[in-house]
Formats: C-alpha cells, sequence, structure tokens
C-alpha cells in the first residue's frame, strides 16, 4: 500500500509519515506526507469534501 500510495521511502528502508484519504470507489482524494503534527482542521475539511 505504502508503495502505491508514493510514501515508501525505498532508499531508507520505511514508510514516510503520511495521511491518504481514500473514497468509496478506492480511489485517492488527498494525501499529504506529515512533518510533524497533523492539521486536524485541514484534515476534516477534506473528508468532508470527499463525503459530499
Amino acid at each position: 500500500m505504502a508503495t502505491s500510495y508514493g510514501v515508501y521511502l525505498e532508499n531508507k528502508g520505511y514508510t514516510a509519515r503520511a495521511t491518504v484519504i481514500v473514497d468509496k470507489q478506492g480511489s485517492v482524494q488527498y494525501s499529504v506526507m506529515a512533518n510533524g503534527e497533523r492539521n486536524i482542521s485541514e484534515l476534516l475539511a477534506e473528508c468532508q469534501k470527499v463525503n459530499g
């Protein structure tokens, strides 16, 4: 999954910390690499967009 979502760091051998929001059809609607804390308000807004 991490490779499919582009968050696996092959040269380092681990997965980057990321948030991926996938819709009911299985399509990625939002993806962001996390640098420290996540912005919860931003994630909520993105989830609301996906849910309509």
